[in-house]
């Protein structure tokens, strides 16, 4: 890169940005497989929160927990771990084992954008969703798989940060807004205390 080299990794290049690239195994750091799993997670409560609620104003008792029920929950909550997990080992292959990304802050925001060679894959997937979606119906799938496409660049902007999220062991800052859930990386401590005090610095409505 050209510019003022700042940390280990990080550079002030002549357009006033800061860039730095990162990349880590995908076996190695769960830190992606982790996110899957927490979003997953919340939609698995919200359903069963939604039948503990029908079951219970039906006849004022919980029998969702009875023995058997909660043998049938165990195994389907099982059977999509298993999904998840093996989904996810398809996805670092396709990747390569390798998740590489490129980042840019300035004063106002800060970009994940993915890097064009696995952009392209991500993209065949994102259509492979679409059309799944489509075929079979689901709306949902069908508009997840296409916003996958409209773009590879995740931006946060700062004044509308809410929430910063310390996971160095991870060398994980995850940067929450109420409509954008980003994460950026930064591989050694220098380069992750600088990254953590600028967005500290630059997100006045964020707590950390």
């Amino acid at each position: 890169m050209e510019g003022k080299r700042i940390t280990d990794h990080i550079w002030l290049c002549p357009d006033g940005k800061y860039r730095w690239v990162y990349e880590f195994s995908m076996l190695k750091n769960p830190v992606i497989l982790l996110t899957v799993l927490k979003v997953f997670g919340i939609a698995a409560a919200a359903v069963a929160l939604f039948a503990f609620a029908v079951d219970l104003f039906d006849d004022w008792q919980i029998t969702v927990l009875d023995e058997d029920n909660l043998k049938i929950l165990l195994i389907v909550a099982a059977v999509f771990i298993g999904i998840i997990f093996v989904s996810y080992l398809i996805l670092a292959g396709i990747y390569g084992w390798k998740y590489e990304v490129l980042f840019e802050m300035d004063d106002e925001s800060v970009s994940h954008i993915q890097m064009p060679k696995q952009y392209k894959k991500a993209e065949a997937i994102a259509w492979i969703t679409a059309m799944a979606g489509a075929l079979s119906g689901s709306l949902s799938a069908a508009g997840a798989g296409l916003n996958a496409v409209s773009g590879n660049v995740s931006v946060s902007v700062f004044s509308n940060v809410r929430r910063l999220v310390r996971r160095r062991r991870m060398h994980t800052i995850k940067v929450q807004s109420p409509f954008n859930k980003n994460q950026v990386y930064a591989e050694t401590d220098a380069d992750y205390e600088f990254v953590w005090a600028f967005l500290k610095e630059h997100c006045p409505n964020a707590r950390a």
